[in-house]
């Protein structure tokens, strides 16, 4: 069993479509996607996989001329979209998520999520997902939702429902709004916890998402680098 996933309702799914492929300048144009090049563009002949790949834009934004990518996603809907985009034979998207995935036991050189983790209520089940799928010194990069930043999180709600770490509702994103969302915001000690009980050494956790020309004082989110010891 596992939470529930707006995104595999398909109105919602279509939804993030249309908000998320328009152009627009936001954190992940300035900040996330060059993170995720400069991430892969010193692995060789390395199989990257992206958990919660959506319509797999994140694969357009890693280094591929000498590697492979895998999208795990939930939603049919999502899947169907990243099909459709990016048809080149370096790319693959398969249906499943962060507990479990059709992937044989250390068989990924490099795993990344952007902005998966927040929705992922069990992150001990899902990095144990990880440690299983990944090579002994294999990389771990997660860019998820900083629990110290969560008044800015609730203000993209309306009307939030909230519970602890939990906040649910409908949420308007960049470019368009969800009628529905859920975000558990994990605390970054608690998934630096998590990784080490799971066998991986956490080389960095730093925050991003500072805003443009608006300057937060904290970044909303967080990138959590690991490496799956031997």
């Amino acid at each position: 069993m596992r939470e529930k996933n707006s995104f595999e309702d398909n109105k919602i799914a279509q939804q993030w479509i249309t908000a998320i492929e328009k152009p627009q300048d936001s954190s992940r144009e300035r900040e996330y996607y060059p993170l995720l090049y400069s991430w892969s563009h010193d692995m060789h002949d390395a199989t990257i996989v992206e958990i919660g790949s959506g319509q797999g834009i994140c694969s357009s934004k890693i280094d591929l001329v000498n590697n492979r990518y895998i999208g795990v996603e939930p939603s049919q809907a999502l899947l169907d979209r990243a099909k459709a985009l990016y048809p080149e034979p370096s790319k693959q998207f398969l249906l499943g998520n962060s507990y479990e995935s059709s992937l044989s036991d250390a068989s990924i050189d490099a795993v990344f999520s952007v902005g998966v983790w927040f929705h992922v209520e069990n992150i001990d089940r899902a990095h144990a997902e990880m440690r299983r799928i990944l090579k002994p010194g294999g990389k771990l990069l997660i860019l998820t939702g900083n629990h110290a930043a969560q008044s800015q999180w609730e203000s993209f709600f309306e009307n939030p429902v909230v519970t602890g770490n939990i906040i649910e509702g409908k949420v308007y994103v960049p470019g368009g709004s969800m009628d529905h969302n859920i975000l558990y915001l994990h605390d970054s000690e608690d998934l630096r916890t998590s990784l080490v009980k799971n066998g991986f050494v956490v080389d960095s956790i730093r925050e991003m998402g500072f805003g443009g020309k608006q300057k937060r004082p904290l970044g909303i989110f967080i990138c959590v680098q690991a490496t799956k010891l031997g």
